[in-house]
């Protein structure tokens, strides 16, 4: 029995270990593509347009446009 025993835990520690394998390499897998994905992105240049009327500066002083 002892032997039947032993068998089975070299045979569970076996394939835990290889699952356990599978799993980093599926990891490392997963990860690489969210690397090549994010790395792959145009970065755009945005440009925000302010009016003159939207400067927090010249609110408090109350100018208006005519004064900008």
């Amino acid at each position: 029995m002892t032997d039947r025993v032993r068998r089975l835990g070299f045979g569970t520690a076996l394939a835990t270990g290889l699952s356990l394998v599978a799993l980093s390499f599926g990891g490392m897998a997963t990860l690489d593509a969210d690397l090549r994905a994010a790395s792959e992105q145009r970065q755009t240049d945005e440009r925000v347009v302010i009016e003159k009327h939207d400067c927090p500066r010249d609110r408090r002083r109350g100018a208006s446009d005519s004064d900008i």
